[in-house]
């Protein structure tokens, strides 16, 4: 025991079940699983080394009946009864002792053992943290190779998921105000039985706050219906809800105190009620359902940044009755966010970073969410308390992961200023360079899908001045396919140059002619230099687009001016559209349905 001196004890409490006279009584709840609540213990933090004294302190009192214990005291508790159990003769009725074990997240802005300031980065993309109790004696693997020692109690904990860069090599700058998220949703679409009606947060305007988006709803007066006790919640989240195996009758519905509330229903989940008090207070919400844009910024730093992305075929759910026929079979990952605008809604991780509306697919009982959690420098209040004085959209915004500017590396411009008509260049400057592909120096991307390398980020690149068409289409095998500025927009496989098999010249979709893209000819130097070194965009860098700048900038000419990319969409199934390819707008990405007419213009893109 005094070798664990020194170290963070405080990150992990323990409230005993049991008394002495009753060392083994278990106040295990048969139903749901639950043990002893956080709401009714006290103590725990008082001279202990902590990070958050200003709410961590409760005394006892009728409502505060178990003492936490941290790691030190939970040890000598147990050695005690135990030394006291072996003297007595080893008694079968008191051989067990029950603990709720608390884990504090792992993310602090102070360092309560050598009492010195930290910032975010330190905790983000790190190493699982661990805790062992009880070790037997070390012995020797049978090779001689190793050695091995087993625990009575082990637990783990992953740390905050994050695709801002945390540190600044290859000339990154580290964020002030960052977002994480969790490495794993636990409850997957367990959110579901009888959330047909859910409407989540229906005042969450933002595209890129959802922390904003959830004060939004806890603010607003017409909301406090909902907004529950944690004794309620943990009824709801319950532990054996947690272990439950999804069956298909559990799609059916299972009470109305389930409806309209699972995106309010995730808070309580993921955060906890810090000052004990048994009521949800604006300190309290730490964690919450994103906003639909910072789920596609998770998606631009992808599977080489992320240990757990968003989308793992294993997590996925699949189904082959109850929804719409084309999404039989498909492994379905889908992620509720707080924005409530038309096709912004819902995250479809398995598409890569399709959006839709809530319902779409008839799969609303399949959603899950990835929570997430502000990161900012020491002293920021980075919590729901932040929007007390006033509900700002711009209060605790994350920093922009890339810059836009008319020259490399110059002064960036304005959202509204981004115009038509000028060159513009990308840098993530912010990005953990994980996500970063080598450069392509000429000629064009391979044809990928999505989860493939060639859908990953290049540092900087270079946009076309110009959206580029045909100059001329009458038919199928009557075109003139030169580019022409705002020329005629055509479908994914004339503008890719791939050939379709599946389609004859009576379609829309046909195309047999130069096997390259209408961005390969492209060129705005004078001198023909840069001939050959345009592309079209892969899907991260048109996601990027699309949350970069405005309607007026994909075009005028049109109600939904869209721009395509080179990338197919993968994990489809075998029912799913036979166009698998997006169409992206200002804010908008959407996969294909089939039949559907749509055309596009080109955006040609370079690495810079």
């Amino acid at each position: 025991m005094l070798n664990i001196r020194g170290h963070d004890l405080d990150w992990i409490h323990f409230a005993w079940h049991g008394t002495v006279t009753n060392p083994s009584q278990s106040l295990i709840d048969k139903n749901t699983g639950n043990g002893i609540s956080y709401s009714e213990t006290y103590g725990g933090y008082d001279n202990q080394e902590t990070y958050d004294e200003k709410y961590l302190t409760c005394k006892q009192d009728n409502n505060h009946k178990y003492l936490l214990l941290n790691s030190l005291e939970f040890i000598q508790l147990v050695w005690r009864h135990f030394v006291q159990w072996k003297q007595d003769g080893k008694p079968t009725d008191r051989q067990t002792m029950t603990f709720t074990v608390f884990v504090d997240e792992n993310y602090y802005d102070f360092n309560p053992v050598k009492k010195t300031h930290v910032d975010w980065y330190t905790f983000c993309n790190q190493p699982k943290r661990k805790i062992l109790f009880f070790m037997e004696t070390e012995s020797i693997s049978a090779d001689q190779n190793s050695w091995y020692a087993d625990a009575h109690l082990a637990i783990y904990q992953q740390s905050i998921q994050t695709l801002y860069a945390t540190d600044t090599s290859h000339g990154q700058v580290v964020a002030n105000t960052a977002f994480g998220i969790e490495a794993l949703d636990e409850f997957r679409a367990k959110y579901s039985c009888g959330n047909y009606n859910d409407h989540y947060f229906s005042t969450g305007t933002s595209m890129d706050n959802g922390l904003y988006n959830t004060m939004m709803w806890f603010k607003k007066q017409e909301n406090q219906a909902q907004i529950i006790d944690w004794k309620t919640a943990e009824s709801y989240f319950t532990e054996n809800w947690r272990e439950h195996l999804l069956g298909e009758s559990d799609y059916t519905g299972q009470g109305a105190g389930r409806n309209n509330r699972r995106g309010q229903w995730a808070i309580y989940s993921r955060n906890r009620d810090l000052n004990r008090n048994g009521k949800l207070d604006s300190f309290e919400i730490r964690w919450f359902v994103p906003a639909i844009d910072q789920y596609t910024l998770c998606f631009l730093g992808g599977r080489p940044v992320f240990e757990n992305p968003l989308f793992e075929k294993d997590q996925a759910v699949k189904r082959y009755s109850g929804i719409d026929s084309w999404m039989n079979g498909v492994p379905i990952l889908h992620y509720m966010s707080s924005t409530n605008l038309s096709k912004d809604q819902i995250f479809w991780a398995e598409e890569g970073c399709s959006k839709g509306n809530y319902g779409q697919g008839g799969v609303r009982a399949m959603y899950g969410i990835r929570m997430a959690r502000m990161l900012c420098g020491y002293g920021v209040n980075d919590t729901g308390e932040a929007f007390d004085k006033a509900l700002e959209e711009k209060t605790l915004r994350q920093d922009e992961l890339f810059t836009v500017s008319r020259e490399l590396n110059s002064r960036p411009i304005d959202y509204a200023h981004r115009t038509d008509g000028h060159t513009y260049y990308i840098v993530l400057n912010k990005i953990n360079t994980d996500a970063f592909r080598d450069k392509v120096r000429i000629g064009e991307l391979a044809h990928h899908t999505h989860e493939k390398k060639e859908n990953w980020l290049y540092r900087s690149y270079r946009i076309a001045r110009n959206k580029i068409g045909y100059t001329s289409y009458n038919t199928a095998t009557d075109n003139n396919r030169t580019y022409k500025i705002n020329g005629i927009p055509r479908t994914w496989w004339q503008l890719n140059g791939v050939w379709t098999s599946q389609f004859n010249e009576n379609t829309i979709y046909y195309y047999h002619g130069e096997e390259h893209s209408l961005a390969y000819q492209y060129h705005e130097d004078a001198d023909g230099a840069d001939l050959h070194h345009w592309r079209m965009p892969n899907l991260r860098e048109a996601a990027i687009m699309s949350m970069a700048f405005p309607k007026t900038w994909f075009g005028n000419e049109r109600n939904d001016p869209s721009i395509t990319c080179c990338t197919e969409s993968e994990n489809l199934g075998t029912s799913s559209t036979n166009i698998p390819y997006w169409e992206i707008q200002s804010g908008k990405i959407g996969r294909l349905s089939g039949g559907a007419q749509q055309t596009f213009w080109v955006r040609a893109i370079q690495d810079e």
